[in-house]
């Protein structure tokens, strides 16, 4: 999934020269990862209702979450 989108990949995985810090207008990682938690649960079968209902900041923080973890693993 993060292969087939560059924008998300390089938003999560910048090469060393490529970036921008936040301070400079550079997006921070937490909007990359909600992008990919849109791809990954906003059709899913199981998920994509539960996954609507998130409106919120604190709601969305939650799903970035689960991303961010997933990514460490």
């Amino acid at each position: 999934m993060i292969e087939d989108n560059s924008v998300i990949k390089q938003g999560l995985f910048p090469l060393p020269s490529k970036t921008k810090s936040v301070k400079k207008g550079g997006k921070p990682k937490t909007k990359y990862q909600w992008a990919l938690a849109m791809a990954l649960f906003g059709a899913h079968v199981k998920y994509k209702v539960v996954f609507a209902q998130a409106k919120t900041t604190k709601e969305k923080n939650g799903w970035t979450l689960k991303i961010k973890n997933w990514l460490k693993q």
